[in-house]
């Protein structure tokens, strides 16, 4: 038994699970598909936008107008800093 976290004591296979656990949780908060807006495609490409506070949309930036736009939005313009950050789609069904 090793003592870990103050007075609790935890067997060898419980402080292996556990280091486990945190790398694992560590690794994954680290690969996030998220990326900062300001690394969006400019070329049309569609992606997801995440709008803050949950929301998303699917955008993408219109270079006959150079402005993002959100399709099902009316009017279709949005302002750059509405986007928090983006990700591309995934692949469609096969």
């Amino acid at each position: 038994m090793r003592k870990f976290l103050g007075p609790y004591e935890l067997s060898e296979e419980e402080e292996r699970v556990l280091r486990d656990a945190l790398s694992l949780l560590a690794r994954r908060s680290s690969t996030s598909p998220w990326q900062p807006i300001e690394t969006a495609p400019k070329d049309g490409t569609l992606f997801l936008a995440y709008m803050g506070e949950g929301n998303m949309e699917i955008a993408r930036y219109r270079l006959e107008s150079n402005e993002w736009w959100i399709d099902a939005y009316a009017p279709p313009h949005i302002e750059k800093n509405w986007m928090e950050a983006w990700m591309p789609l995934p692949e469609p069904p096969k």
